[in-house]
């Protein structure tokens, strides 16, 4: 993936002529997604679209016909991901799964996606993960930008479950 289709939608300023943000010093912790493959599922990548809320997106490289039924996408928590949020769009070569309407205070969940009766194909992969890949890949195509905009998503999600966490005190 590059630039261009990792990030797409609106890339908000991080910086205002009032109030100018520095994210030099945001260090985002490793955050490591998983991909094991199966005899269906050849590739699986993600990235992320930004637009009034985040989705988080997973592309898959299969040959095998696939309908909504057929996925299982789980959180870190166990639970299943709402079938409303979910959104499952035939590309050339495999197909695109969306999770949509991730909440600020829940960019730090990992999605595990497994596809129904094939037993071998797991892909886990969270905002986090982009961020985390974004910031230490090498790749001229990850530019500065990019990278900044990473922490400014990874800073605003701790900001995030932080206050959320507060709420509940």
């Amino acid at each position: 993936y590059n630039e261009k289709n990792a990030v797409q939608g609106a890339v908000p300023s991080v910086t205002n002529a009032n109030y100018p943000i520095d994210f030099s010093e945001v260090v985002i912790p490793v955050t490591s997604g998983s991909f094991t493959a199966s005899t269906a599922v050849t590739e699986a990548g993600g990235y992320l679209t930004l637009n009034s809320t985040i989705a988080l997106n997973f592309e898959i490289k299969t040959t095998k016909t696939i309908t909504e039924d057929d996925l299982l996408i789980l959180n870190n928590e166990n639970k299943k991901v709402d079938p409303a949020n979910i959104t499952l769009t035939a590309i050339e070569g495999g197909y695109r799964i969306q999770i949509s309407n991730i909440g600020a205070s829940k960019l730090s969940r990992t999605y595990t996606l497994t596809i129904k009766g094939d037993n071998t194909f797991k892909v886990t992969y969270s905002v986090y993960t982009y961020c985390y890949n974004a910031q230490s890949n090498p790749n001229a195509a990850f530019t500065a930008t990019l990278k900044t905009l990473c922490k400014a998503i990874y800073s605003y999600g701790e900001a995030a479950k932080a206050y959320t966490a507060s709420l509940s005190k």
